[in-house]
């Protein structure tokens, strides 16, 4: 191209190289045009998570002062919100299995037994518990699966729904 430009091979040279010029600017652009598109979007959302979070920390939540402000039934509000939460812990329950390793003696019989209990959440983080049987007895503490359940989904809105529901169940409890 540059050689073209040199040997004074008319205009065509310098058009196209000055189309390459711009076709290579307009991609940029729209690279970067792409880029802070992305960036906005996860501020947005990070933004979003945390406003969800503080929002299920504050004791006294602007609904309820507001419904209770123009006399309208806060027992109906927190029966709404339970059941959206309990909605959301019901959808976003993870994937979990157990696991089964059994050593055996020499004559067949099972001497020792290990299970370990698996939960998958949506956005792929994990936890587990493992229990051990040595000789039909149990050999420290049992799964607990209703805690693994939990903790595989520590980093969704599952976390944040169940930390918040005994808090809503009890101001229900309440009234």
């Amino acid at each position: 191209m540059i050689q073209s430009l040199n040997t004074g091979g008319g205009g065509s040279g310098l058009a196209q190289a000055t189309q390459q010029i711009i076709a290579a600017v307009e991609s940029s652009k729209q690279e970067i045009l792409n880029h802070i598109d992305t960036i906005a979007t996860a501020d947005v959302e990070a933004c979003t998570e945390a406003a969800v979070t503080k929002i299920a920390q504050i004791d006294s939540s602007i609904a309820m002062v507001g419904f209770a402000k123009y006399g309208l039934s806060t027992a109906a509000l927190l029966d709404g919100l339970i059941a959206g939460y309990q909605s959301v812990v019901t959808k976003l329950a993870p994937t979990c299995g157990d696991s089964t390793i059994r050593e055996y003696d020499s004559m067949g019989r099972p001497v020792t037994v290990e299970i370990t209990n698996t939960c998958v959440a949506y956005n792929g983080d994990r936890a587990s518990q493992t229990e051990l049987y040595c000789l039909g007895r149990l050999r420290g503490p049992a799964i607990d699966r209703a805690q693994v359940s939990k903790e595989a989904t520590r980093d969704t809105s599952r976390w944040v729904a169940q930390n918040a529901l005994p808090g809503l169940q009890s101001a229900r409890a309440g009234r």
